[in-house]
Parts: structure tokens; C-alpha cells; sequence
């Protein structure tokens, strides 16, 4: 990035001046403004390898696929919740309702903290604290606990239904962003299909051993 300064005040003078059909046009230079941000050619998403953008567009996906099963996986665990925790099948079912309700207002914060602090940071604690509160849910010794982690849990994973979109658009330019962002919105509805098959093979195995 370059710092805000003479370089800025080129660029600006630069951007008032445009040819349209032979002609040129200018205008008065425009206001500097200390907070926009320039950047290299070298710094752009959009200048990278295509086999490394479209490496970070699978990695994006791969992650919005976890985060999506994972709001649907607790469909077959309802019996289980309800025999375990001695609770209504009502109350069982609020552990999908939360973490829908985690994903929904998650995006409310990481959003503006992707603008401010960067994409990478909020993917990468997103994911961490998805994974760490996963487990509580696992071994949730009450309803409560299993309930309020499964809602921290969408919380957390929401960044990449929300900033994902945001990342892909940055890495590819308007005539070839439509085919990798077709491929990621494949997934988070490919997810909640996903999840039940998953949760169903698993307590069908549990069953067995049992």
C-alpha cells in the first residue's frame, strides 16, 4: 500500500482527466481524501495467479460447505437430545432455529471487521472459534449448554456466508467473476443437504455399535 501523500494527490490529479470517443475531458483535481487507500499493482487480489485465486475461492468454499452442514447435522440428534437431556422434542428442535439465528447475526458484525481489519483475520479467527466451540456441544453436560454453544457456534461460522462473496469479487474482474462466484454459491445450499446424510450415517453407526 502507498502511503497518503504526493502519490495521492498524482493519482487524484490523474483521475480527473478521461477520454471518451477521441475526446478528452477534465475537470478540477479532486479533494484529497486521508483515508482512501491506494494500492500497487502488485498488492491487487485481482493480479494474483489464477490457479492460486481460484485455490483460495475452494478453500472459501470448503469452509462455507462445514458451516452450512453444520446448521442441519443436528436434524437426526433430535430423538437423542430429547431421550438425553429429558426435554421436549420443541426444545430439542431450537438447536437448529439458534444456530440459523447465530448465522443470521453474525454477518452484522463481521462484515464491518472485514472492512476494517481485513478479510484473512476475520476468516481465520471465524474458523478457529467455530472449531473451539464446537466441542462444548459435544460434550454438553445440560440443554442449556447445548443450546447456547450450538448459537455461538453459527455466530462464529457466519463469516463465510457473509464475507465470502466480498473475497471473490476482489479476486476476479467483472468479465470473470461470474463462473467462481456461481461455484461458491453452490455450496452453502449443497451444506444443509450435505449435513443431515452425514449426521444420519453417524448415529446410524452409533446405534450399531451400541
Amino acid at each position: 500500500m502507498v502511503d497518503t501523500g504526493q502519490g495521492n494527490r498524482e493519482l487524484a490529479h490523474e483521475r480527473t482527466e478521461k477520454v471518451e470517443d477521441g475526446r478528452h475531458y477534465s475537470s478540477q483535481p479532486l479533494e484529497e481524501d486521508p483515508f482512501q487507500v491506494f494500492l500497487e499493482e502488485h498488492e491487487r487480489p485481482v493480479n494474483l495467479p489464477v490457479w492460486r485465486k481460484w485455490a483460495i475461492v475452494v478453500v472459501i468454499c470448503t469452509a462455507a460447505l462445514c458451516v452450512a452442514s453444520a446448521s442441519s447435522m443436528a436434524s437426526f440428534t433430535e430423538d437423542g437430545v430429547s431421550s438425553t437431556f429429558h426435554v421436549s422434542r420443541e426444545v430439542s428442535i431450537l438447536s437448529i432455529s439458534l444456530f440459523i439465528e447465530g448465522l443470521g447475526l453474525g454477518p452484522l458484525v463481521f462484515g464491518p471487521l472485514s472492512e476494517v481489519y481485513g478479510r484473512n483475520l476475520v476468516y481465520r479467527v471465524s474458523y478457529v472459534l467455530t472449531f473451539a466451540f464446537t466441542f462444548p456441544v459435544a460434550f454438553a453436560p445440560n440443554i442449556a449448554i447445548y443450546l447456547i454453544f450450538r448459537f455461538i457456534g453459527g455466530f462464529c461460522g457466519s463469516a463465510f456466508l457473509s464475507v465470502a462473496g466480498g473475497s471473490v469479487s476482489d479476486l476476479f474482474d467483472d468479465k470473470t467473476v461470474a463462473t467462481p462466484m456461481a461455484f461458491y454459491t453452490m455450496f452453502p445450499f449443497i451444506g444443509p443437504v450435505l449435513g443431515p446424510l452425514l449426521s444420519g450415517f453417524i448415529n446410524q453407526v452409533q446405534v450399531g455399535l451400541v
